[in-house]
Order: C-alpha cells, then sequence, then structure tokens
C-alpha cells in the first residue's frame, strides 16, 4: 500500500509538473486578466481624467436617471440612448451607451455636475478588451469561451495533484522559503507557500469557472424578463418620450422595490422591448443587476419583476457565482483581496516555472531562465507564438 501511493504521488506530481510548465502562460493570462477586471473601470480612469470626476460625489447626489438621459440626447440628436449606467464609485462618471447612425455603438462619460459630456469613446473599451480576452480568448463567441472556462478543470486537476503530492500541506502555512538550499529550494518553497495560502481563493474560482462552462453549455436556465402585456407601439419610444417619462418608470420601479440600489436604465431601441431597471436590493452576495423591473414606456404599468424574493434558486446560484468569481462578495474589501490574492496567483504560475527551471539545469545557469523553460515546452514551443500573433489578429480585426 505503502508503494502503491508513493507511485501514485509520484505519477501526480510529474502531471502537475508537466501541466505547469506547458501551460503557465495560460494560466497567468487567467489570473493577470482576473485580477484587472476587479478594478477596471478604475484603471482606465486612471489614464483618462474625463472618467473620473474632479470630487468625489455621492451616488445618491448625482442627477437622475431622467436628466442625463435627456443630456445625452441633446449631445446626440440623432443618436439612440440605450443605456444610462451609474457609476459603483463616487469618484468614477456615469455614462451613457448610445447608437448614433454612421458611428455605431457609442459611450459617452458625464462630467461632474453631470450636466454635460466630458467624453466620448467608441463601444469597445478597455473592460471589453480584458473581459473577452479572459473569457473567450478575444474571439467571444461559444466555442471559445468553453475553451477558455474549460481552464477551471485545468486549475482544478493543479489542485488536486499538487495537495496530494504536498503532504500534510496545513503544515506548510507559515514555511518560510529555505535559503540554504539553492534556487530549486527557494524557488520550490515560494511556490508552496503561496499555494497553501491561496487553496480557499483557487478552490473558489476553480468551481466558479466550471459553472460558467456549464452556462456556456446552455444549461444554466435563468429567469428572464418578460414583456407580457405591453401596450403594441410604432416606434422604440412613445411620442414625447423624454427625461421625465424614464425618471416616472425610475419611481415606478422604486415603489414595486423600495430597497432597489439602481445600477443601470435599459431605454427600449426597439417597439417590442421596454424600459428595464436593473439593480441590487442589498441582498448578501447579489450582482448589481439580481434584480430586474420591467416598465411599459406608453402606460407606465410593471409588467414584470424579477427580486431576490422570486429570482429563483438558478438565479441565486448565478449571482452567488459571479460575486464569489469577481470578488465583489464583501464589497471594497473583498475586491482589494481578490486583487491581492489574483496577483499572487500570477506569481505562483511563474513561480513553478522557476522551479522546473532551476532543477533541470545546473546551478551556475541561473542567468538562462526563459531558455530553460523555452526548451522544456517542446510540446507548445511554437504554439504559443502563434497563439498570442491570433490573440493580437483577433483584436485587430474585432476592435479597429
Amino acid at each position: 500500500m505503502v508503494q502503491t501511493n508513493r507511485r501514485t504521488r509520484n505519477l501526480l506530481f510529474k502531471l502537475h509538473s508537466w501541466m505547469g510548465l506547458h501551460l503557465f502562460v495560460l494560466m497567468s493570462l487567467f489570473f493577470l486578466t482576473g485580477t484587472l477586471l476587479v478594478f477596471v473601470f478604475q484603471i482606465e480612469a486612471i489614464f483618462f481624467a474625463t472618467e473620473r470626476l474632479q470630487a468625489p460625489v455621492a451616488l445618491e447626489e448625482r442627477p437622475t436617471f431622467g436628466e442625463l438621459y435627456d443630456q445625452a440626447r441633446l449631445y446626440a440628436p440623432d443618436g439612440v440612448v440605450l443605456e444610462i449606467i451609474r457609476s459603483s464609485s463616487d469618484w468614477i462618471a456615469d455614462r451613457a451607451k448610445l447608437f448614433v447612425p454612421g458611428s455605431g455603438f457609442r459611450f459617452v462619460w458625464f462630467s461632474s455636475e453631470g450636466m454635460a459630456v466630458g467624453r466620448e469613446t467608441g463601444a469597445v473599451d478597455l473592460r471589453h478588451v480584458i473581459h473577452d480576452l479572459h473569457v473567450s480568448f478575444m474571439a467571444a463567441n461559444k466555442i471559445t469561451s468553453l475553451a477558455a472556462t474549460s481552464f477551471s478543470f485545468v486549475l482544478a486537476a493543479f489542485l488536486v495533484s499538487g495537495i496530494v503530492t504536498y503532504r500534510r500541506f496545513w503544515r506548510g502555512f507559515f514555511r518560510l522559503p529555505a535559503t540554504n538550499l539553492g534556487p530549486r529550494g527557494w524557488w520550490g518553497g515560494l511556490h508552496r507557500l503561496i499555494a497553501v495560502w491561496l487553496l480557499p481563493f483557487l478552490i473558489i474560482i476553480s468551481i466558479t469557472g466550471m459553472y460558467y462552462f456549464v452556462d456556456y453549455l446552455g444549461l444554466v436556465k435563468v429567469r428572464q424578463i418578460s414583456n407580457a402585456g405591453m401596450q403594441t407601439r410604432e416606434a422604440a419610444l412613445p411620442k414625447g418620450f423624454d427625461g421625465g417619462s424614464l425618471d416616472t418608470a425610475v419611481a415606478v420601479a422604486q415603489e414595486v422595490a423600495p430597497d432597489l440600489h439602481i445600477h443601470m436604465v435599459r431605454v427600449p431601441g426597439l417597439p417590442r422591448e421596454s424600459i428595464v431597471v436593473m439593480g441590487s436590493d442589498g441582498a448578501a452576495l447579489m450582482g448589481p443587476g439580481s434584480s430586474r423591473i420591467a416598465v411599459d414606456p406608453s402606460s407606465m404599468e410593471i409588467l414584470d419583476a424579477i427580486t431576490t424574493k422570486n429570482i429563483g434558486m438558478v438565479g441565486w446560484v448565478t449571482n452567488i457565482v459571479e460575486s464569489l468569481h469577481f470578488g465583489t462578495w464583501g464589497g471594497l474589501v473583498s475586491q482589494w483581496l481578490w486583487v491581492v490574492f489574483g496577483s499572487l496567483a500570477t506569481g505562483l504560475s511563474l513561480a513553478g516555472v522557476m522551479v522546473y527551471a532551476s532543477r533541470s539545469f545546473p546551478a551556475d545557469q541561473n542567468g538562462k531562465s526563459f531558455a530553460r523553460f523555452w526548451s522544456g515546452i517542446m510540446v507548445l514551443k511554437w504554439g504559443y507564438p502563434l497563439f498570442f500573433a491570433g490573440l493580437i489578429g483577433i483584436g485587430l480585426y474585432r476592435f479597429l
């Protein structure tokens, strides 16, 4: 039995090492892009002053959704306003999504007072690029999304093989890397230390990633908003519809859900669409779009209301998965925690490769780590250059 267990651990260790060597680049890419997505709007606002406010303005003190709608219409008279999006930060500007004939989909960012447009951008922003890279290798289709989310199973394989081969791993929580065992011992100790500390985080990311894989298979059926009973219209919006009308619809929705913190209002772009007010009622682990209320723009009557009271088990699970995967479950504290963990997870992949490099080559070749890594991935040696060339090509084709 002892011999069998040892043989199993050796096989799992070889599997763990082989996967780490060949998939290190992809795993690092997933961890890095996932980490950037936590604060992607804040990152973008650092580089574009017109997307941040000159001074913090509390969300409840900002202009109404109707006032922002009127300003967007004034800015682009020929455009169709599709969404008004409230920022999640006191110092990030609110924005609206429009469709402008001849220019396509556009975003406009409102100034500090909210009564002027500070910046106009294309529909492709930093979040769009990083998100598509993270979930679908930039291609944004079902096949590539399944390929990307399938790496959650690879992460699970890393976790299982690592736990089995690292006997009594719980004793390693405070075991610092040894400095007297050379590069291999130091990198190996660092790799194990980071892995042990990140174990709960990695388990969460793996399980939630598997859920997204099942979702892309079409097996997750979340209740959708219904427009049944809506009055027939010839145009997308009734005649005379303006910001005051939109504020009336928001107020009607707020009566149905008094605790609703509104994140976004979708405005009909087609005659068969309703006004959809989206937000969260403050329930634990529920995302900003967990509650959705449909309002008839003609009669201002409620057509449907999905809240945490009637969202259903699948809806609850989906929202919990989203809040756990993206680190929003505990507000700003958990988001910063996820940034730290995601950064460490990226470093974990690098440390694993350095273990291989230190083990496979003499100690006097410390300056040739990349050459060691490159020589070891015979299977994917030329696959990675082609992969990144493909990412760049897809990005240029889709976004430029």
